[in-house]
């Protein structure tokens, strides 16, 4: 089933923020998580495709650059077409996450990229349980509507 998942800034302001759905993993291997979540959207992407939408030529981002070979060497075989790359400089949603940030932009049929997926590492259930310890690699990441 399906939610609408909503990001509640405070509680002045609720509103829907991923309208498809979301993913989200934790434990202890950043890596594997990133791999994870990027191999999932990408075969969906795959999948989509094939049922007549048009997601070409999408490209990966991570704002680590550290992490560029463990990450994406595995998945480039995997995904020929697909582009991987880093943006360290990246600012959209640095507020929400506490660590590494991915976000995968696919091609339409006008040429343009659209960032539709978005996620990275959070400290948010650390700091929920006032454990630091706890899911210190909490990844959410989610596909925009």
């Amino acid at each position: 089933m399906l939610r609408r998942l909503l990001l509640a800034s405070g509680f002045a302001l609720v509103r829907p923020h991923f309208r498809l759905f979301s993913l989200v993993t934790a434990g202890r291997d950043e890596t594997a998580a990133l791999r994870e979540h990027i191999r999932f959207y990408l075969a969906l992407f795959k999948a989509l495709s094939r049922a007549g939408f048009v997601l070409h030529e999408p490209l990966v981002e991570l704002s680590d650059p550290t992490l560029q070979q463990e990450v994406f060497d595995p998945l480039a075989a995997e995904f020929p077409g697909v582009q991987f790359g880093c943006n360290p400089d990246r600012k959209e949603g640095a507020h929400s996450y506490s660590g590494v940030m991915l976000r995968i932009c696919p091609m339409n049929q006008a040429g343009e990229r659209h960032p539709i997926v978005d996620g990275g590492f959070t400290d948010w259930t650390a700091r929920l349980l006032q454990n630091r310890k706890a899911c210190r690699r909490f990844m959410p990441s989610a596909q925009h509507a």
